[in-house]
């Protein structure tokens, strides 16, 4: 429980900067599910990262899964292939 004041600290944060800026996600893990997400983003487009931080809920907290997840969103964000090419190759390698 957690005390009025007081925030709280997330399961997993990893954080990385791009050529077109940087991400920082926080996690909190239930039962190798991810149930909570937070994006944080410098980039001039964080339309895809907050849909990603959106769908990443309730996904396995596993590379693949997740990096299938990023994937997924290149066709509602074309325009954002790439980012969405970096942080889906960067989950792959950084989440364990």
């Amino acid at each position: 429980m957690l005390m009025a004041g007081t925030a709280r600290t997330p399961d997993e944060s990893i954080d990385e900067r791009f050529g077109w800026g940087g991400v920082e996600l926080h996690f909190d893990v239930e039962r190798g599910h991810i149930t909570r997400t937070q994006v944080f983003t410098d980039s001039l487009n964080p339309a895809p990262l907050e849909a990603l931080a959106s769908r990443l809920q309730g996904c396995v907290y596993q590379p693949d899964a997740m990096k299938h997840t990023c994937e997924t969103l290149i066709r509602e964000f074309p325009d954002q292939e790439q980012p969405l090419r970096d942080v889906a190759q960067w989950l792959a390698e950084v989440v364990r």
